[in-house]
């Protein structure tokens, strides 16, 4: 079945330092008659007897000769061959906050709330292409979910700015993603943390449950007030987070993603 065009993402696993690393701009993403497409099959076809490997078709531009196998000057040598993983979604939702001004709260597709349940004008706010949440005391939280969106297998990349250069007193947990959520006693929760030492920890948790993974330290990632990007999933029964941060474009090879930490 052809369906409308989507925001698609399309991504290669290149081993445990890069892992999964976002190659959609140099898929053809066109109609499949013009040289482009992903046409997925899976399933069991006609009057087959059993289920069959799931598939996918789809071209790659490799410009340079980035993805093959045999160019020894591809960032990517020594990691891609046969059956290198391959993974294709679909973006369901990409807010920059950069198309609007709203002085209490993210906007109205966005329900904001806080220890109490409640909310002070003043603590969530958007402005100058930045969603903000500000928390007023130790021991608390600030927390916003898109309203009436509901995805059971879930990918979550968000850029958090604490707009300090340290961590002064205790701990800081600037972008803890939840998922699976029932109600606030009930979910899943991937969580970054940021020391009074500078050392960035990620870790795995359940409400009710306890600890799934303990915090562990993303190996040469120090907080120095620079941005982090977090990326956290959820599909299936398994969980994942991953830290990091991006070197200046000067100095970051053409065409190589930073290396991303696994929990």
């Amino acid at each position: 079945m052809t369906q409308s065009p989507q925001d698609v993402v399309v991504e290669l696993y290149l081993g445990p330092v890069l892992g999964w690393v976002d190659i959609t701009d140099d898929v053809r993403l066109g109609s499949a008659d013009s040289g482009g497409g992903i046409t997925i099959s899976r399933g069991r076809r006609g009057e087959g007897q059993q289920t069959e490997h799931g598939s996918a078709d789809l071209v790659i531009a490799s410009p340079g000769g980035r993805y093959s196998p045999r160019n020894p000057r591809s960032v990517y040598y020594g990691l891609l061959g046969r059956n290198t993983p391959v993974r294709v979604g679909v973006r369901q939702l990409v807010d920059a906050f950069d198309d609007r001004t709203v002085a209490a709260g993210w906007g109205p597709d966005w329900t904001s709330f806080g220890a109490g349940g409640t909310v002070a004008p003043t603590d969530a706010s958007v402005s100058g292409g930045m969603a903000r949440a500000y928390v007023p005391a130790t021991a608390s939280f600030r927390a916003s979910y898109y309203t009436d969106m509901t995805i059971v297998d879930a990918e979550v990349v968000v850029t958090v700015d604490m707009f300090i250069s340290n961590v002064v007193g205790g701990a800081v947990e600037p972008a803890n993603i939840m998922f699976r959520v029932q109600d606030l006693s009930t979910y899943y929760l991937c969580r970054m943390e940021v020391s009074a030492a500078e050392v960035v920890s990620v870790s795995i948790h359940h409400s009710t449950g306890g600890t799934i993974v303990a915090p562990t330290p993303v190996p040469g990632l120090l907080f120095a007030g620079q941005p982090l990007k977090v990326r956290a999933s959820c599909v299936a029964d398994r969980l994942a987070v991953k830290v990091w941060t991006r070197p200046p474009a000067a100095s970051r090879p053409a065409g190589r993603p930073p290396p991303w930490t696994p929990a």
